[in-house]
C-alpha cells in the first residue's frame, strides 16, 4: 500500500497539493484536520475548496470530514477511531486503488492514526461539576500543573476555552502506550512525505489575503447561521475564527453594515483572526520540522 502524506501549515496550499495527487493516484483522501470534521462549518475552515472538489468528481473518496455536528465535541480518540473505521468500511475501494492521501495540519491527530496510541478520553462529571465555576485562569494552571504534556500542546484558543481545560485536567492518568492494532495498515505501508514549508513571508501574506476571502464567501452568514442553530457555545464556534466572530456578532448588531463598510470594528476583529491564524501556522511548522527531523533520522 503507498500513502502520501502532505503536512504543513495553514494555507500552504496542501488541498490544492492532495488534489493533484489524486488526478495522478485516483487515491481515496483523507483529511487530517481537526477542524473540518463539522458539519456546515465550511468556509473559515477553509473546507469549501475540498467540497468543491468533491462535487466536481464524484468517484472520489474523501474521509475525515463532516462526520460531527457543530454541538459535538472532537477528541484525537474519536477522530483516531472514526479513521480506522472508515479505512475499514473502505478497505475495498482502498485496495483497488492501491494508495491513500492524506492531508492536514493537525500533527497529533496525524500522530494518532499512525502510530496507533491510545487517547480513551474518560469522562468525570464529579470532577466537571466541581471545575464549572472556575475562572479560565485558574483552569489553566490546574491543567498545566495536572497534565502538563496535554496542556502544552493545545493552541492558544484551547487555552481560553474552560471546556479544553477541563478535558486536559480529567483525563490526566491516562496512558497512552496502549497501541490499537489497526494502526498496522499504516506500519506496513510505504509513506512518501510532502512537507510544506513556504517561506514565513510569503505564508503570512496569504494567510491574512485568505483570512479576507473567507469573509467575500459569507463567513459572517455562515457564523450566524451557526449560532442560531447550535447556539454561541458550542464547539465549532469556539474554533478559531469562529469564536472570534461570534463575540463581533454578539457586540455589533449591525455587523453586516460594519463589514460591508468595511469599518473599524470590523477591520480590528479581522486583525485579530489575521494573527491568531499566523500563530496557529507557527505552531504548526514546529510539528512539520519534527516530521523532517524523523525522516532524516530513518
Amino acid at each position: 500500500m503507498e500513502i502520501h502524506i502532505i503536512f504543513g501549515p495553514t494555507a500552504s496550499s496542501k488541498t490544492k497539493m492532495a488534489q493533484a495527487l489524486w488526478e495522478t493516484y485516483h487515491y481515496p483522501i483523507l483529511s487530517v484536520d481537526s477542524r473540518k470534521v463539522y458539519k456546515g462549518a465550511d468556509i473559515g475552515t477553509n473546507k469549501l475548496s475540498l467540497l468543491e472538489f468533491k462535487k466536481n468528481h464524484s468517484e472520489v473518496l474523501v474521509g475525515g470530514i463532516d462526520f460531527r455536528q457543530p454541538s459535538e465535541e472532537i477528541n484525537v480518540y474519536e477522530f483516531q477511531q472514526h479513521v480506522y473505521g472508515w479505512i475499514e468500511e473502505n478497505q475495498e475501494t482502498i485496495n483497488k486503488f492501491g494508495g491513500l492521501i492524506i492531508h492536514g495540519g493537525t500533527g497529533l491527530y496525524l500522530d494518532a492514526i499512525l502510530e496507533g496510541k491510545s487517547f480513551l478520553s474518560q469522562r468525570n462529571e464529579e470532577l466537571r461539576e466541581s471545575l464549572a465555576n472556575e475562572s479560565v485562569e485558574k483552569l489553566q494552571e490546574i491543567a498545566a500543573k495536572e497534565n502538563t504534556p496535554a496542556y502544552e500542546k493545545l493552541n492558544e484558543s484551547d487555552r481560553q476555552n474552560p471546556r479544553r481545560l477541563i478535558r486536559v485536567i480529567e483525563n490526566k492518568d491516562l496512558a497512552p502506550e496502549k497501541v490499537d492494532s489497526r494502526s498496522t495498515f499504516f506500519l506496513n505501508s510505504t509513506i512518501t512525505w510532502h512537507i510544506k514549508l513556504p517561506e514565513r513571508l510569503q505564508l503570512y501574506t496569504t494567510i491574512n489575503e485568505r483570512v479576507y476571502r473567507y469573509f467575500v464567501e459569507g463567513w459572517l452568514d455562515e457564523v450566524s447561521s451557526l449560532r442560531s442553530q447550535f447556539g454561541d457555545n458550542s464547539p465549532a464556534l469556539q474554533m478559531m475564527g469562529y469564536k472570534q466572530l461570534v463575540a463581533f456578532q454578539r457586540e455589533y448588531t449591525n455587523w453586516s453594515d460594519l463589514y460591508k463598510e468595511n469599518a473599524p470594528e470590523f477591520q480590528k476583529v479581522v486583525a485579530l483572526i489575521q494573527l491568531e491564524h499566523r500563530r496557529y501556522a507557527k505552531r504548526q511548522e514546529t510539528w512539520a520540522k519534527k516530521y523532517i527531523r524523523q525522516q532524516k533520522n530513518n
